[in-house]
């Protein structure tokens, strides 16, 4: 089945050619349309570029699209990707520079403290104005949120459309990573562990390791 996928802020080439990349490579998703939608249009130009021939060269037959129109875009769409940024990087840096002139340091200043207040507020109108969008051009759409502070935009997305909304972070399977090298574990699905907390300030409250007391053996280790 052809499934309709927009990516709004797809010019992104930090997030756009590892999106398409996977998706390409997701058996059922291999034959969808995918709409490129940014402000930058030769941003948005250059990622189909990229998709139409990571796409050939991998044998698939992904349709790729340009559409700088929002409406255009998002009309039909079975899923919304957002990887924005309201702003851009300049006004990131003011995120993190006007906090430091008041002894206020951030490591990552795009989800809690000024920075992240400040980033939110910038973001949120955008984002009701995109789940009202989608509200009335693509009713069956379910909304996948990459864009910080995630847990604010994602929560105003649920709050204006009543869509299936679901906020994505790598940080997650990050952990398990370290926690599969540090424990010499042959498979992650050895782990199981339960989250807490909100994106990028997340606590493990529970940890098993093959069933066994996960934290004991982390300690053991960090102890040898």
């Amino acid at each position: 089945m052809n499934k309709r996928i927009v990516i709004v802020g797809g010019g992104s080439s930090g997030w756009s050619p590892k999106l398409l990349s996977d998706l390409f490579l997701t058996p059922a998703l291999s034959e969808a349309t995918y709409v490129i939608h940014d402000l930058n249009t030769a941003n948005a130009e250059r990622i189909c570029r990229f998709g139409k021939k990571l796409a050939a060269e991998l044998g698939m037959g992904a349709t790729i699209e340009n559409q700088g129109d929002a409406d255009r875009a998002l009309e039909g769409a079975d899923f919304v990707l957002v990887t924005i940024s309201t702003g851009g990087l300049a006004a990131m840096g003011h995120d993190l520079a006007i906090p430091e002139e008041y002894g206020i340091y951030h490591t990552v200043g795009d989800t809690v403290g000024p920075g992240g207040w400040a980033r939110a507020l910038r973001n949120v109108p955008v984002f009701i104005d995109l789940a009202e969008r989608v509200n009335r051009l693509a009713p069956k759409a379910v909304i996948l949120n990459y864009t910080n502070p995630m847990a604010q935009l994602t929560k105003a997305l649920a709050l204006t459309t009543d869509r299936p909304v679901v906020g994505l972070c790598h940080g997650l399977f990050e952990a398990l990573a370290v926690l599969q090298r540090l424990l010499d574990l042959e498979r992650e699905d050895e782990i199981s562990a339960v989250y807490g907390g909100i994106n990028h300030f997340f606590w493990i409250t529970s940890l098993a390791i093959r069933g066994e007391d996960g934290y004991r053996m982390l300690a053991d280790r960090l102890d040898g």
